[in-house]
């Protein structure tokens, strides 16, 4: 049996605004500031739990960390 293994598709800002709810700046900074960390950080979105973000905020930017890194509060990802 064989399984195949697709790329996920890169996550777009217009992802990050079905997760927020509406498009707003913070939202738009958030976006930019975690597409510049995963690229300076060479890192892929993980599949599991081994990124974790630190955030001292809990403003829409933070949203689209959680889309772009796969972290969530929930999962005690943000600290």
């Amino acid at each position: 049996m064989h399984t195949h293994h697709h790329a996920p598709h890169p996550v777009t800002f217009e992802d990050c605004i079905r997760f927020h709810g509406h498009t707003c700046p913070g939202l738009a900074s958030g976006y930019r500031a975690a597409t510049a960390a995963m690229e300076a950080l060479g890192v892929t979105r993980p599949e599991d739990e081994d990124l974790v973000a630190i955030c001292e905020t809990d403003a829409c930017g933070v949203d689209a960390i959680q889309v772009i890194a796969g972290t969530t509060a929930g999962k005690v990802q943000h600290r």
